[in-house]
């Protein structure tokens, strides 16, 4: 375990993370403190737990706007496969019939042909 000094509203908070995860955590820190800097901007009167919290609640909108997004991705992607599961369906019937019809084909062409002969 790691222990990292991020700053957020000009105050040190110390963090644990797992080794190797120090990058990624410092990242999550430098996003929050931005985030945490322009609520500041827009209300200067906020405390730190309540620029926290904004912030926070911001972040819970963008995920589940994400999550929304996910999902109805995964649905488009659902109704994709269906689709293409039905029209892989058809091809084949379409296949078989045609494979079909010239089966019926070359058996009445070799009719034909043993009957001139």
């Amino acid at each position: 375990m790691t222990e990292l000094t991020i700053s957020i509203n000009s105050r040190p908070f110390q963090i644990i993370c797992h080794d190797g995860e120090e990058a990624q955590v410092g990242r999550f820190a430098d996003d929050l403190a931005a985030r945490v800097a322009q609520l500041k901007k827009a209300s200067l009167s906020a405390g730190d737990s309540h620029l926290l919290v904004l912030a926070g609640l911001t972040l819970m909108s963008e995920l589940q706007e994400a999550q929304d997004a996910l999902a109805t991705a995964k649905q488009g992607m659902n109704e994709a496969v269906s689709a293409r599961n039905k029209l892989d369906d058809r091809l084949n019937e379409f296949e078989a019939s045609v494979a079909e019809a010239l089966g019926e084909t070359a058996t009445r062409v070799e009719k034909l042909l043993a009957q001139k002969y």
